[in-house]
């Protein structure tokens, strides 16, 4: 098998470090609060990958961020708060049930097993 050109791979490892810093920056929403604090803390990233796809399915299904801040810190204030869900567009309570386990707190959030475990998740 002939060997790939690697130009190319690099040109996209350059877009996708800029994007991950563009959305580091515009979107701290994304952001897990114990990546966000943690202040030189050990966190596990399996967990805050959890929370981000639970914040870009919310996003899927609403049209909009699960979190909104005008700054880090209003925005990690709002995440330590009860989860609204807006009232329109509408979803099923359980599709609501997973998502709200997906960005609970890391201690009583869903692991992967439990993400497939879900009904919503598994359309049992």
């Amino acid at each position: 098998m002939a060997d790939k050109p690697k130009r190319p791979l690099s040109a996209y490892m350059l877009w996708l470090n800029s994007a991950r810093e563009s959305i580091k920056r515009e979107n701290p929403g994304i952001k897990v609060t114990e990546v966000a604090k943690r202040g030189g803390v050990a966190y596990d990233p399996f967990m805050s990958d959890i929370w981000a796809c639970g914040v870009v399915c919310y996003a899927m299904v609403f049209g909009r961020l699960p979190y909104d801040g005008s700054n880090v810190h209003i925005l990690l204030k709002r995440i330590n708060q009860s989860l609204v869900f807006p009232k329109s567009p509408s979803a099923s309570s359980e599709c609501k049930h997973m998502i709200m386990h997906i960005l609970a707190p890391v201690k009583i959030r869903y692991n992967i097993p439990q993400v497939k475990e879900d009904p919503w998740y598994s359309l049992k």
